[in-house]
């Protein structure tokens, strides 16, 4: 299966990405240095959610460093 959302970690943050017709378009970000974190990866975790309700596969893109 091809999964349609990632989620690109760097060590500035946390990106979920959604498949597009040409790549991935970005639909959300989370700063790590953010006051409050644990909210702010709830909701991006509830935006994809939203976006699958029967589940997803999710690739993970970690940086090369």
């Amino acid at each position: 299966m091809v999964p349609n959302s990632a989620l690109s970690l760097s060590f500035e943050g946390i990106a979920l990405l959604r498949r597009a017709d040409i790549g991935w378009r970005l639909v959300d970000e989370v700063a790590l240095d953010r006051d409050d974190l644990e909210a702010a990866l709830r909701e991006l975790c509830e935006t994809a959610s939203a976006s699958a309700p029967d589940g997803a596969e999710v690739l993970l893109i970690l940086p090369d460093e």
